[in-house]
């Protein structure tokens, strides 16, 4: 695919996402067959955050080796703007009741940490046994704003000056289709109509 012209650089191609995300997939297969085998009735929630984790998730749950239960929240820190609120929004909560359950969230970016801490506490409610985190991308910060959350299951990181569309990263909702993460041209964006 041609690079869009609203892309600066192509920071990771299609294979280059598709080969980690594999890689990510066999630690997670690792971490919860090893569960399953010491706990038999073990069931998993793969929880994905809407909107931005469902390329992400589609590929990655396509390698998973363990049976395991998909539900999604839709969580809102940007509320259509480019810059997160401090308050995200709960706006779809899962279907799936959590109790006694191993709980993995799938989102696609770990910045402030804000969002995955609000998800955490929320899902904590549910009373599940454990949860983990899996992110496609980890902000490199220089002062970690994380507010103690990490991620326990990495893609890549990445620079935080940079702003990433594509594989389900928007820029208002667009852009989100792009089959690689590339960095915005700004610029360029300020000046661009979305229907030429």
């Amino acid at each position: 695919m041609e690079k869009h012209e609203l892309i600066k650089e192509v920071l990771y191609s299609k294979e280059d996402l598709e080969n980690r995300i594999v890689e990510l997939a066999e630690e997670l297969n690792e971490y919860y067959l090893d569960i399953i085998k010491k706990d038999p009735d073990a069931i998993i929630v793969v929880v994905g955050i809407l909107k931005g984790s469902v390329p992400f998730m589609a590929e990655l749950i396509k390698h998973f080796k363990f049976d395991f239960i998909a539900d999604f929240m839709l969580v809102s820190s940007y509320m259509g703007k480019t810059k997160s609120t401090t308050i995200p929004k709960l706006i779809l909560d899962l279907n799936t009741q959590l109790v006694g359950k191993y709980a993995l969230i799938v989102e696609d970016i770990l910045e402030s940490g804000t969002t995955i801490q609000f998800v955490k506490t929320h899902m904590q409610q549910g009373e599940p046994k454990e949860v983990k985190t899996a992110v496609l991308m980890r902000r490199v910060q220089n002062e970690p704003r994380y507010k103690n959350i990490d991620a326990e299951f990495v893609g890549f990181e990445v620079a935080e000056d940079q702003f990433l569309v594509g594989y389900g990263f928007d820029i208002e909702e667009r852009l989100r289709n792009l089959p690689y993460i590339g960095s915005l041209d700004k610029a360029k964006w300020k000046k661009w109509k979305w229907n030429k």
